[in-house]
């Protein structure tokens, strides 16, 4: 993710850096809601809901609860009637609803895994060095690792759906290489608008895994998975038609992406830089 932090041209006032300062109490209550379901069950229950039974739906202590249901209002993720039931705001209903049809809670989950690492930026200043491992969410870890790909995959639904239409591949049919492909998410929706194409998406084992589970669910046919300890694992010798690699992870790993940029191309044939 890339922050211009250069276009920031005015300088905050005094009142501006105190909210900074406390921008993370948001934050905060955000990831707890998602963390507990609420907008899943408040959704559930058809919206309006009071108290009481919401706190035994997500079996969790009324008390605190009504503390972190009443922050979502002050925040603005939730609504609450004058007579005490909560709500979803229109918003929330789209975005934090998991399933909703702009639906961003997987990608939110991912934030709150990174969260504390934004905390311990000072030792980054100091060091020079990550604050955490890459590969926590490249495999080390299976659970974070998931939940990064789903988020990838969260995040590419948003963008995709919107830039796909937008996409002219060039020829009725062919063979589309999406190295450091992630989720499979843009090889899906490009395969499900172009159905003479097939794809084949590469990544690291870990991400590939979840990729094959996204893949299988949205029923994409034309999508094959391949990891980069096996690139032969996508399959037979391409076909009529252009190959197009559309990225690689920059993880500084140049000597292992030449690699299996090699292998693919022994496998596949030559394809567009």
């Amino acid at each position: 993710m890339c922050y211009n932090w250069h276009i920031m041209t005015q300088a905050r006032s005094i009142p501006e850096i105190v909210d900074l300062a406390s921008a993370f109490y948001g934050s905060a209550t955000l990831f707890a809601a998602l963390e507990l379901g609420v907008f899943a069950a408040i959704a559930d229950a058809g919206d309006g809901v009071a108290l009481e039974p919401l706190a035994e739906k997500l079996d969790v202590s009324p008390r605190g609860l009504r503390l972190l249901l009443d922050a979502c209002v002050a925040t603005g993720i939730l609504a609450k009637s004058p007579d005490g039931l909560y709500s979803n705001t229109a918003a929330g209903r789209l975005a934090l609803v998991p399933g909703g049809p702009a639906d961003l809670s997987k990608a939110i989950r991912y934030n709150q895994d990174v969260y504390p690492a934004w905390g311990r930026l000072a030792q980054l200043a100091r060091t020079g060095k990550p604050v955490e491992p890459p590969q926590l969410h490249l495999g080390d870890d299976p659970e974070r690792t998931r939940r990064f790909a789903l988020s990838m995959r969260g995040r590419a639904l948003a963008i995709g759906r919107g830039v796909v239409p937008m996409i002219d591949l060039g020829a009725p049919q062919g063979r589309l290489l999406d190295l450091a492909g992630g989720p499979g998410t843009y090889a899906e929706l490009l395969m499900k608008a172009n159905p003479d194409w097939s794809c084949v998406t590469v990544d690291v084992p870990a991400v590939s895994a979840v990729a094959r589970e996204c893949v299988a669910q949205a029923g994409a046919p034309g999508v094959a998975r391949a990891d980069t300890r096996n690139p032969r694992s996508c399959g037979p010798r391409a076909q009529a038609g252009r190959t197009h690699l559309r990225a690689r992870h920059d993880d500084g790993r140049d000597a292992h992406s030449s690699r299996v940029q090699r292998a693919l191309r022994r496998e596949h044939g030559a394809y567009d830089r």
